[in-house]
């Protein structure tokens, strides 16, 4: 009789556990679904798309459980026609397509914006598709130069340029500006650069932002720049 009750009570005791463990299992899984799951827009500033991308990670470790999910691969056309006919054809020199993060939300919190929100929200408003067509030769000018500053990464010199153009009266005062914002934002790229031990990246910048005017800082780093790529990985 005791044998037959120590048996039950053992038989019932791992039915509870397993319950338990199910249900721990079925609260993890649900917390990752909602708290692990993370999505958001990116943008190529080679092709001037978007995509959306989607993926999950566990909360508490934020280890990534799944591989990223991309509906579109090649993304949509970020803007309307009357901006994307006067971008030029083709992609970057290097034929690579880079897409950098314009937002993403994990789990249940607020969109976090990234960089390249600054230019998508320009290019989503209905001002600069009216602007375009009735200042076809600016947009001429303006575009390109807008599209090397986000190849760049350059994005936070896009509002400077941007108030410029509005306020630009013909193509050669709004080059000026271009040249003007271009050599700022490169130098603040650089610096930035520069202070991680990028030294192969500021020297790319330097050499971009040199086209533009002088600056004694850009040059500064093109004429201390290392002999051989040993010496710049170092």
């Amino acid at each position: 009789m005791s044998s037959q009750s120590s048996s039950g009570r053992s038989a019932a005791s791992i039915w509870i556990g397993c319950f338990f463990l199910l249900g721990f299992i079925g609260i993890l899984a649900l917390l990752t679904l909602v708290l692990g799951n993370v999505h958001g827009e990116e943008f190529s500033p080679q092709t001037f798309s978007v995509r959306e991308f989607s993926y999950h990670r566990f909360p508490i470790t934020r280890t990534r459980i799944t591989a990223t999910q991309l509906p579109a691969p090649t993304g949509t056309l970020a803007c309307s026609t009357d901006i994307s006919i006067h971008l030029p054809a083709g992609i970057s020199s290097s034929g690579t397509i880079r897409w950098d993060l314009a937002d993403h939300t994990i789990g249940s919190e607020g969109p976090i914006r990234a960089d390249a929100s600054i230019l998508l929200t320009y290019l989503r408003s209905n001002h600069w598709d009216q602007w375009s067509t009735k200042e076809p030769l600016l947009a001429k000018v303006l575009w390109p130069a807008v599209q090397q500053l986000a190849i760049q990464q350059c994005y936070f010199g896009i509002p400077e340029l941007m108030q410029g153009a509005e306020e630009a009266t013909n193509p050669t005062e709004l080059k000026a500006t271009i040249d003007r914002v271009s050599l700022r934002s490169a130098e603040i790229a650089a610096k930035t650069l520069e202070s991680k031990k990028m030294t192969k990246e500021a020297i790319d910048m330097a050499s971009w932002g040199i086209g533009f005017g002088k600056s004694s800082y850009l040059q500064g780093i093109l004429d201390s720049r290392p002999n051989t790529e040993a010496e710049i990985s170092q």
